[in-house]
């Protein structure tokens, strides 16, 4: 009885000393920055071939078991000669007791600090400068038939001094102080979003402020809405938009997802109100728009 004794009291140790010394030795080599070096290789290598351009990340960080910083990440294109989009600093952290017990991947933040994008086009008729990064994703997908099911959901996500630059290059540009088309300027964008669920068929979104200026003077004081993508339809309910002294609320709209694929957008009779400063007169209209 006492050898059993003995051989249990054995098995019991070793088994605490895999469940305290496992993790802990996790935790150190997560910490060496060699490691963390090449952990940084492999991930913009791997996103480099999903994108089908050049992504280069300067610092990778890791917080063992909780966070994960990237900073001074590049995104060009696979000549590395146009730079697409930079980022600054990226930091998620994942709700490791939730995926140890059931499995379910929960981002509990998402902070994308400092992001730039760069579009342009040389002619209105011509293809965006990302054009072949999205054919690279669809072909991904083509070849890529069957998906294993998944599903992510986002705490919070934050986005803060971001910017966006899209220009038509052959297209002169407008007078100073006049909204120009062909060449946008978009400073101080940020965005409070929470994304309960994404997976293979199903979409969601609770945006809760999105504000931006443009250089003509134009500003979006604050845009939210709640979005669901699934089942081939899109539906947009809580649609406000705040400009400088216009709000405009929307009621729900809902759009195909077919219609929204060739370039059109199927309001389902969607009603709406606006009110402006200072005359604070109220409009309701409704408006359907159909592919033909």
């Amino acid at each position: 009885m006492y050898r059993i004794w003995k051989i249990l009291r054995v098995l019991v140790s070793l088994l605490l000393l895999v469940a305290v010394g496992v993790p802990a030795l996790l935790y150190v080599l997560l910490s060496i920055d060699s490691v963390q070096n090449n952990l940084r290789e492999v991930v913009q290598t791997e996103f480099s071939r999903q994108l089908g351009a050049k992504v280069t990340i300067g610092r990778f960080g890791v917080r063992p078991f909780s966070r994960v910083t990237l900073a001074d990440i590049a995104l060009t294109d696979s000549s590395g000669t146009d730079t697409i989009a930079t980022i600054e600093r990226v930091s998620a952290g994942i709700e490791t007791a939730r995926l140890l017990r059931s499995g379910d991947i929960v981002v509990d933040f998402a902070l994308i600090d400092g992001l730039h994008c760069r579009l342009w086009r040389e002619a209105p008729d011509s293809p965006l400068n990302i054009a072949p990064i999205v054919e690279h994703i669809k072909a991904n997908r083509n070849q890529n038939r069957e998906e294993k099911p998944f599903e992510l959901s986002i705490n919070s996500v934050i986005v803060r001094r971001g910017g966006l630059d899209y220009d038509v290059r052959d297209a002169a540009p407008a007078d100073s102080g006049h909204f120009d088309r062909n060449h946008i300027r978009l400073r101080e964008l940020a965005i409070n979003a929470f994304i309960p669920e994404i997976s293979n068929n199903n979409y969601s979104i609770s945006l809760d402020h999105l504000s931006a200026h443009e250089q003509s003077g134009l500003a979006i004081n604050r845009l939210r809405l709640q979005a669901h993508l699934g089942n081939n339809l899109l539906h947009i309910a809580g649609l406000e938009l705040e400009t400088g002294r216009t709000n405009l609320s929307f009621d729900t709209i809902v759009m195909p997802v077919a219609l929204i694929r060739c370039g059109c957008a199927h309001l389902a009779t969607a009603a709406f109100s606006c009110r402006t400063s200072p005359l604070w007169k109220a409009i309701s209209a409704s408006s359907a728009s159909r592919c033909r």
